[in-house]
């Protein structure tokens, strides 16, 4: 949807494939030209849609697997069409050469590094892909003890791996930066871009932030019954509950057998099949067939009692286990408390320990995809979020952010606002999908910042499905910049990197064939075919730089 309303405009027609049930929600738009039931046929779907001859297919299900359909599907029926593919695992795009996918995203890789920067009460602008990694554009406040105050933008970029591209003036009044000119004013805001983790690793530094260490826990993750105020029940992870019952009931066979063949009632049947089970059989003088079924019994007796035992030594050890997990998050300080462990809050942990944030987890059902890794480093709570005795168990009354990135608003909501009635110093952070809402909630409620992660992510989806560049266009001020992966057909040497810089253009990182994304700072022979960078700078240099490179001279006009 929001997608489709980015998309809307004069001359444009924009035709829906999907379920019944979103079909009537896409009726709801008004930009929306037609509407077509995708059924169990994808191909014929696609055909009634017209995409021979369309400008590009977005794939944007949250099912992976039938974003894959699709695009293939389209690469039969139409392979001239460009695809944006939706993926969890944007990387997937590169291993699919020949589906004619021209970009695929993740709108938790997209949506994650915009979360942690409003923790860090900052704001990421835009997120590209190079590789397998993220390169990111961040607008920050310099902060008293900046360790980039009184620095040149050269020396940011050397001692950080990040590009100073523009500052403000005064007021809200933005100029691109020189590599020479230096950073002097605290409340001056800036932006910056570079490889994800060091660009907001620069947000931290700047900041103030107390980092913790890395050590990785490796405590397995555990589940308890939701909203128990006595305390987590938990419920082992395993088939001995289920074994027990099997093997329990057959031992109530042998009961009933033994109850008609040897005309006992039940108590007294009862206790001759455990004692038998048990191993103190008196079936000497009875038939052959009786005499197995005491076998059977007292292999089964044996087997039940090895389980029972299992599982309450598992019972136990969990119980400990979780006591320990809460003990070790209540010991942090100054730390991050996720909410909702889904792929967003998977991101959003990964990166707040990529950047060395002390952190927890809290989660009434951990997405089992991930809590086994998130656990490992992470202490993971499992709770109702929305009771103080769930929240107290992760630190929250020491803890400096709360980030609630749940798939429910309500829930991040309620997290939000408890979570300021237990420690009214913390900075909350709420995943809110209405935009309408999310802008209301912030005054109304007192919750810090409130976004919506389709809302961050939809842009990029957005550009790439109109634009083969799949340049970003974002302001700052009143400066209109620029941002795209440049693939040079040539070579771009450093004389020539040297005169983009002149027009305000930077690189903020690059990738030298199939190696590693590196920072701008390790660029010092320049590009050639075969290489990627992420290029930034004004709209109208860049747009001189692109026209320039494909007459084959990459001259750039001065930009103010």
């Amino acid at each position: 949807m929001r997608v489709a309303r980015l998309l809307a405009g004069p001359g444009s027609e924009i035709v829906v494939v999907a379920s019944k049930e979103e079909l009537d929600l896409a009726g709801l738009l008004e930009c929306v030209a037609s509407r077509v039931d995708a059924g169990a046929d994808m191909d014929a779907a696609l055909t009634w849609a017209r995409l021979p001859g369309s400008t590009c297919m977005l794939a944007l299900s949250e099912d992976d697997m039938h974003n894959l359909y699709a695009a293939m599907a389209a690469r039969a029926l139409a392979p001239d069409v460009p695809v944006v593919l939706r993926a969890f695992d944007p990387a997937l795009a590169d291993q699919l050469e020949g589906l004619s996918i021209r970009r695929a995203f993740s709108v938790s890789a997209l949506a994650a590094p915009a979360f942690v920067a409003a923790t860090l009460s900052d704001e990421v602008v835009e997120t590209l892909r190079l590789g397998p990694e993220e390169v990111t554009l961040l607008r920050l406040t310099l902060r008293e003890g900046s360790p980039i105050l009184a620095r040149t933008a050269a020396e940011v970029k050397h001692d950080t791996g990040c590009a100073v591209i523009a500052a403000t003036a005064g007021a809200d009044e933005w100029r691109p930066i020189g590599l020479d000119q230096r950073l002097e004013t605290p409340g001056e805001k800036v932006l910056v871009g570079g490889p994800l983790t060091l660009a907001l690793r620069l947000a931290v530094r700047n900041g103030g932030v107390t980092q913790g260490n890395k050590t990785a826990w490796r405590w397995p993750s555990l589940r308890s019954e939701a909203g128990d105020r006595s305390g987590p029940r938990l419920r082992a992870a395993t088939l001995l509950p289920l074994a027990a019952a099997v093997l329990a009931a057959l031992l109530f066979v042998t009961v009933v057998v033994f109850a008609i063949a040897l005309n006992k009632d039940p108590i007294d049947a009862a206790y001759f099949a455990v004692s038998t089970a048990l191993g103190n059989s008196t079936l000497d003088q009875e038939d052959a067939w009786l005499k197995v079924v005491g076998v059977i019994s007292m292999l089964l007796g044996g087997a039940l009692v090895g389980v029972l035992f299992s599982w309450l030594a598992s019972v136990a050890t969990a119980q400990r286990l979780e006591q320990r997990m809460g003990k070790r998050a209540r010991e942090l300080s100054g730390h991050a408390i996720v909410v909702g462990l889904g792929t967003i809050g998977y991101r959003i942990e990964r990166l707040l320990f990529e950047l060395d944030i002390p952190r927890a987890g809290i989660d009434r059902d951990p997405d089992p995809r991930f809590a086994g890794v998130v656990a490992e480093r992470t202490p993971i709570i499992t709770g109702d979020v929305r009771l103080p005795e769930s929240l107290d168990r992760t630190g929250i009354r020491k803890a400096q952010w709360l980030i609630a990135c749940t798939s429910d608003d309500l829930t991040n909501i309620e997290s939000c606002l408890t979570a300021r009635r237990l420690n009214p110093k913390i900075r909350t952070v709420a995943r809110i999908f209405d935009a309408d809402l999310a802008e209301r909630v912030g005054g109304a409620l007192g919750i810090d910042v409130a976004m919506s992660a389709s809302a961050v992510a939809a842009r990029a989806f957005a550009g790439a499905a109109t634009d083969e560049r799949a340049f970003r266009e974002f302001r700052v001020g009143d400066l209109d910049y620029l941002a795209f992966r440049f693939e040079p057909g040539r070579t771009v040497d450093s004389s020539e990197l040297e005169r983009w810089r002149g027009g305000h253009v930077r690189v903020l990182a690059f990738r030298k064939g199939e190696g590693e994304t590196l920072p701008a700072s390790e660029l010092v022979e320049g590009l050639g075919p075969g290489d990627s960078a992420i290029l930034t700078g004004p709209a109208e240099a860049m747009r001189a730089l692109v026209l320039g490179i494909e007459d084959g001279g990459g001259e750039i006009a001065a930009s103010r």
